[in-house]
């Protein structure tokens, strides 16, 4: 697997990781969807969103003060 991953081009590489990323995504929104089924779309693509970048509390505060506009 490395000798392969390492013979991979840079764009091969950015393709894999993007590729890996929204697979990540659509599981956390099909696990999220599942035990919250009534979310709307967008509080669906909110709470994704902060399981995946929630950690960090930049990211957290910024969130935070995006959200109201985002939802109105």
């Amino acid at each position: 697997y490395q000798e392969c991953v390492r013979a991979w081009s840079a764009a091969e590489r950015v393709c894999r990781a993007e590729s890996l990323f929204i697979w990540s995504r659509d599981f956390l929104a099909r696990s999220i969807a599942e035990s919250s089924p009534g979310l709307s779309d967008i509080d669906l693509r909110w709470e994704v969103m902060l399981r995946q970048f929630g950690s960090d509390p930049a990211f957290r505060a910024l969130a935070h003060e995006c959200r109201p506009r985002a939802s109105t």
